[in-house]
């Protein structure tokens, strides 16, 4: 936390637990919130971040071999990225644990000695990786997708191909064939039929001369076309 020369000002005293948020704030506004305090607190912010990018910049270059063109602290570096999270994070951590224990349980208090820039700073951060790794997950992802659909586009293709009319001619033919099947009621008789309906739809027998003398030979196989 910044010390602001706060330590003797007196803060009315207001339970963290008592309030509103909106009243906390507005109460903590009126206690000395103002441009200077803010520029107080966004000092450590900006040299927090400033020694990241500098150590970043200086490991990129002499540990990790880099031409310093390639060494420019920008965001489009994932780690340097990373090491900022981490970096304001842990300074957000230390800034509430100094706040909450300086604080003595006195809501005003507690919002003064909190580093509002600091904290509002992860939040931005946070929320800008999480735009960035959602829209490399969404890069990543749509590779797959983009071959699924290619393959079922092609699929559409070959099915427009399909004669749909003379397959559901087809489909009720048979479906009258087994209608009849199911009234015979005879072995004779649905030989017959079989025989005949094969010869009128033009169908190969899968067995060739006399059926039973056909069947009496092991060696011969039924072939179906």
């Amino acid at each position: 936390s910044i010390n602001t020369g706060a330590d003797d000002v007196f803060y009315p005293p207001l339970p963290l637990k008592s309030r509103k948020i909106s009243e906390i704030a507005i109460a903590a506004f009126e206690e000395g919130y103002d441009a200077r305090f803010g520029v107080a607190m966004a000092v450590p912010v900006f040299l927090n971040d400033l020694f990241i990018r500098v150590i970043w910049s200086l490991k990129s270059h002499f540990y990790g071999k880099k031409e310093w063109k390639r060494c420019i602290p920008t965001d489009k570096h994932d780690d340097l990225r990373a090491m900022l999270l981490v970096g304001n994070g842990a300074l957000c951590l230390v800034d509430g644990v100094d706040a909450f224990a300086k604080s003595g349980g006195n809501a005003i208090a507690f919002l003064c000695r909190l580093n509002i820039i600091a904290w509002g700073k992860l939040a931005m951060m946070a929320l800008k990786e999480i735009v960035i790794r959602y829209k490399y997950a969404k890069e990543d992802m749509s590779k797959p997708f983009a071959a699924v659909q290619e393959h079922i586009e092609a699929y559409l293709v070959e099915l427009k191909k399909i004669d749909i009319e003379r397959y559901r001619r087809e489909v009720e033919s048979y479906y009258d064939l087994s209608e009849i099947i199911v009234n015979i009621e005879s072995q004779k008789e649905l030989n017959s039929f079989l025989k005949n309906t094969y010869k009128r739809m033009d169908i190969e027998l899968p067995w060739t001369g006399d059926f039973d003398e056909f069947m009496s030979n092991r060696n011969n196989q039924l072939k179906f076309s």
